[in-house]
């Protein structure tokens, strides 16, 4: 007999979040409920800085550790 699986009670989301959603339609288009700059104000209040600097593909160059 196969396992039941437990009602999801959905995804935890934080509440300045709740009603967000993010659908990309037939055209690749990216449709949001909320603007760029709510969702970026978000991240800079929530995120740790060290999160948020820029990634390098560059290997560290001689003499430079990463």
């Amino acid at each position: 007999m196969a396992k039941k699986r437990k009602k999801s009670e959905g995804t935890r989301v934080h509440p300045d979040l709740k009603g967000f959603s993010i659908d990309v339609d037939a055209l690749g288009e990216i449709r949001m409920n909320r603007s760029l700059e709510e969702i970026s104000q978000f991240l800079k209040t929530h995120m740790p800085p060290e999160n948020l600097e820029p990634h390098s593909d560059k290997p560290p160059a001689q003499g430079e550790e990463e």
